[in-house]
């Protein structure tokens, strides 16, 4: 169970093994790094793959202060540092992706290439920052309901989706550990401006039915970035497509890890 220290945090991430090259993987919001396995399950006869718990989920320990998606990009390298690795493919979904895109801009050295799914480079506005700051208030106030927590599903997952596993992980974290990372959320920087300084390769995977970050944002995401060779849209699939459909994601994802590797 290996974790990286960075600072007064210590990262916990999971680690395939293996001399194979290696691929970093950064989850989505509410989620933590066991929503990888399927893709971890894939490359792991060849490729090396660590899969990182961002602060605030998972076992990463932090100390609750403050934080970006900056200090998340510089957790991925702080984790390819304690595991011996000099370069990476970095793939991240939703909140992931934000930290991708934002390692690919603060350490190119370190980053072969990248894979951003169910992501956008979007910021909140007035209008949906309220919401967000409502739905942090109401788990801090009254922890997590059934009601919330079906409540996230709608809005990760595509309708007919089976969610007990995820609704059931998320009411074990206990809300106070959330708070930092959901003011990270709605405050995020623009980083639309930094965009065009990615010069590896790049992927967009993104699922048909995704409501949170609709598919028009995908393509926009892509036309930013000068080494995007396409978005493949998961058939489907919502907000979370590599679980929803694991098969037409892998077979987007390993193509695309084997010719950057």
């Amino acid at each position: 169970m290996p974790f990286a220290t960075t600072g007064a945090q210590r990262i916990h991430y999971a680690d395939s093994g293996g001399r194979g090259p290696a691929v970093v993987f950064s989850h989505g919001f509410f989620m933590d790094q066991d929503m990888w396995d399927p893709q971890v399950e894939e490359l792991r006869p060849t490729y090396r793959c660590l899969a990182i718990d961002a602060r605030g989920f998972g076992l990463t320990e932090y100390d609750g202060a403050p934080f970006t998606y900056w200090d998340l990009a510089d957790d991925i390298v702080a984790v390819m540092d304690d595991a011996g690795v000099d370069t990476a493919i970095l793939v991240g979904l939703s909140q992931g992706g934000f930290t991708t895109q934002r390692a690919a801009v603060a350490h190119p050295d370190r980053v072969r290439a990248i894979v951003l799914c169910d992501t956008d480079c979007e910021v909140e506005t007035d209008e949906t920052k309220p919401m967000y700051y409502g739905m942090k208030e109401a788990l801090l106030a009254n922890g997590w309901s059934d009601d919330l927590a079906n409540a996230m599903a709608g809005m990760l997952f595509a309708p007919g989706y089976d969610a007990s596993f995820w609704t059931a992980r998320w009411q074990t974290n206990p809300p106070e550990r959330i708070g930092a990372a959901f003011d990270n959320l709605i405050e995020r920087d623009d980083v639309r401006p930094r965009l065009g300084d990615i010069g590896c390769p790049a992927l967009i995977i993104h699922g048909e039915l995704d409501a949170t970050m609709p598919l028009p944002r995908a393509e926009d995401l892509c036309a930013r970035i000068p080494g995007c060779e396409g978005v493949v849209v998961v058939p489907g699939a919502g907000h979370t497509s590599n679980l929803e459909n694991r098969d037409a994601f892998n077979e987007a994802l390993r193509p695309f890890v084997v010719k950057h590797s």
